[in-house]
Formats: C-alpha cells, sequence, structure tokens
C-alpha cells in the first residue's frame, strides 16, 4: 500500500489518526494508496472529502469517513445530532463524493462502457462512528436511514479488514484499469499526459529516451507521487536528477498547497530563466480543473533566484514600498 498522508500531520483529530495507523500498520502488503483526505475531486473544502480514499486493484475505490462525534439523532434530511451541536450528514457527503467520483471515471472509456452505461470500477463506503458503541449504531441505521455501511468503536477494526481482504479470482482493476483510476482521481492526468508525450515508435535520441523515461516514471514511481501529494508539517528536501521531474513535482506541490491553505503565501523559486511560463503552466493544469477557478497569484510567487534579482525586488518592495530608484539603486 502506498500511504499519502497530505494535511494529517496537522490534524488534531484523534480519531482519524488512530484509524491511519491501523491502515499503515496493517495493509502495507496490500496493493494499493491509501490517502488522508486525498484525492478530493475537486472539492474545494476538505470537509465534503471522506477521511480515507483508497484503491486497490482488488477492492476498486474504498471510501472510508471517520466520525470522531457521538451522533445521537437526525436533527433534520441534511444535518445529525451530537453533542451539544449539529453536523452535516457524514452519509450524504460520502454518497454524493462517490457521485463525483462517477462522474470523472465515466469520462474514461476505458473504465466506463458507454454502450451498456456500466463504470468497471467496484466501490466500497464505510462510515465509522468511532464515539458510538455497536448498539448504539444498530439503532443508528433505523434512525438515520443510512446509505452506506456502518461500523461502531466496537468493530470498526475488523470490518475495515474485511474490506480490504482480497477477493478470490483475478482482481477487477488490471495494472492498467488501477494506473487509469489513480490517475483520473488525483488530477495527474491531465497534468502529466499533456506534459510528457512518450514516443510510440522505438526510442532512438537522447530526446526519445528522455521522454520515454519521464513518462514511465511518473506511470510506475510511487515514491514520486506520495512526494507530491505530501504536505508536511515542516521543511523537505527533494532531490533528482536532470529530467526525473522534480520541477512537474514542486508545481504540484504548490497547487495542492494553494488549494488547501489559499491563505498561505508561496515561493517557487527557480534557477532556469525558460521554467516561468512552465510552472505556472503546470500549477494552472492542476488547479483549475480540480476547484474550477483560477489561482490566485497574489498569494504565489514564482521568481528566478538570480538576475535580475526578481526574489530581492520583491523582498524590498514589501519591506520598504515600492520605490523604484531606491531598489533599483540596491541591486
Amino acid at each position: 500500500m502506498q500511504y499519502l498522508p497530505g494535511a494529517l500531520d496537522a490534524s488534531e483529530n484523534i480519531a482519524e489518526q488512530n484509524v491511519w495507523d491501523f491502515l499503515v500498520t496493517n495493509f502495507r502488503d496490500v496493493p494499493g494508496v491509501c490517502g488522508y483526505r486525498i484525492p478530493s475531486v475537486g472539492a474545494t473544502d476538505d470537509s465534503f472529502v471522506p477521511s480515507f480514499v483508497l484503491i486497490t486493484p482488488s477492492r476498486g475505490v474504498v471510501l472510508i469517513d471517520v466520525i470522531d462525534d457521538a451522533i445521537l439523532a437526525q436533527a433534520s434530511s441534511e444535518m445529525w445530532q451530537s453533542d451539544g451541536k449539529q453536523i452535516p450528514s457524514r452519509d450524504l457527503i460520502v454518497d454524493n463524493f462517490w457521485s463525483d467520483i462517477e462522474n470523472r471515471l465515466n469520462k474514461d472509456q476505458v473504465l466506463f462502457d458507454r454502450k451498456t452505461r456500466y463504470l468497471n470500477v467496484p466501490k466500497e463506503k464505510l462510515l465509522v462512528f468511532y464515539r458510538n458503541t455497536g448498539h448504539e449504531v444498530g439503532e443508528l441505521r433505523m434512525i438515520l436511514d443510512l446509505i452506506n455501511s456502518a461500523a461502531s468503536k466496537d468493530d470498526w477494526q475488523e470490518q475495515i479488514a474485511d474490506l480490504l481482504q482480497a477477493a478470490p479470482g483475478a482482481p477487477p482493476l488490471d495494472d492498467d484499469k488501477f494506473d487509469r483510476v489513480v490517475s483520473n482521481l488525483d488530477g495527474t492526468n491531465a497534468l502529466l499526459q499533456k506534459t510528457f508525450q512518450a514516443t510510440t515508435r522505438e526510442p532512438l535520441t537522447k530526446q526519445d529516451f528522455l521522454d520515454t523515461s519521464r513518462a514511465r516514471i511518473f506511470k510506475l514511481d510511487e515514491e514520486q507521487r506520495q512526494i507530491s501529494f505530501q504536505l508536511p508539517n515542516g521543511p523537505q528536501r527533494i532531490r533528482g536528477l536532470a529530467g526525473t521531474g522534480k520541477t512537474v513535482i514542486l508545481s504540484l506541490k504548490a497547487a495542492l498547497t494553494h488549494k488547501s491553505r489559499p491563505d498561505f503565501r508561496i515561493l517557487y523559486l527557480f534557477n532556469t530563466k525558460s521554467l516561468y511560463d512552465i510552472v505556472r503552466s503546470h500549477i494552472n493544469k492542476y488547479f483549475i480543473p480540480e476547484t474550477k477557478r483560477e489561482p490566485n497569484w497574489s498569494k504565489i510567487d514564482v521568481l528566478h533566484a538570480c538576475e535580475p534579482a526578481p526574489l530581492f525586488r520583491t523582498v524590498c518592495y514589501a519591506a520598504i514600498g515600492s520605490n523604484d530608484s531606491y531598489v533599483s539603486g540596491l541591486t
């Protein structure tokens, strides 16, 4: 299992942390991808994304949502009553999220049969009522008229284990279909397929080999995907040889940070002048389809590190104002 913790380090939800630890500890050998509120499938608010989105060749897409409140009753058709407050129905949120997944996967002609209108991707959905007993969850199934499966604080580990147990026979998703599901849902298909066009003939030139290498790396390299979708609570160093995708990874990381933390100021610093338009294009290619809006470029600075010292100028402008003659004198 490939684990994408996203912004889990910044989360204060103990229930989600415990379920994540269980998934990491017990399912490392299960083929697939497990993300914390990743992929968001275009949701601009993480609260509308299930806690964990798993994609496995055997089980397809598995959505696990962890409710860290003791649910008491249904307050309205879209709200639940917990201790002293109301929260949106996680049952509806998970069901709506699956609808968004279907809409995205239905555009892939390999995964969706347009003639029969059948999506060849299995799904499983589970709500974990982390603060409710088994008896309470049994009553809540009827009170809340749940659409999705439900687990309690007494049996959530067993239910998740059953959910992820490999089914007998050949998995519904072969390698190609699995890759398509992952890249369609996390949005990298739009970015990477247009960025790297591998040659379809036998590579002959250096550029042919480089293009083929780039395409293969982004299809097969799990570590790069994990790095791209991790927003660590601290510094992170990414090293790689020329042509291994550092620019794309950092562009994706910038777009993800801007999406999840729109109030952050982001600095993308580079040393090759030709990268300016490429970096902005990469950020746009991921951000716009995922959020249905343009990036706020006042929050993202894409700057060259050296001459004519745009970073230095930007810092000076911020510190002393926009006195061009003074800043020009400094440079």
